[in-house]
């Protein structure tokens, strides 16, 4: 499988922001990441931009986990 770099915004509501979403996407799918930029707070949600890396099918199918936990997910192209 070919490795991918792909950059994404994980937008965190304020009920998500304490769950290690960041965490299961490397431990669970594989995925290498770099955090390029984040504004999390514990009172009113916040954001993170990630550069993921890793095979397209296993980035696709982390997103699409994170969505299904209530996180909103973005391309950044």
């Amino acid at each position: 499988m070919k490795n991918e770099n792909v950059r994404v915004q994980l937008n965190f509501p304020i009920e998500h922001v304490t769950k290690p979403i960041i965490w299961h996407l490397a431990h669970d799918y594989g995925l290498k990441f770099s955090i390029r930029r984040a504004t999390i707070d514990v009172h009113t949600g916040g954001f993170t931009v990630l550069e993921l890396s890793g095979p397209m099918e296993k980035i696709e199918a982390g997103l699409e986990w994170a969505r299904s936990e209530g996180i909103e997910t973005s391309h950044i192209g």
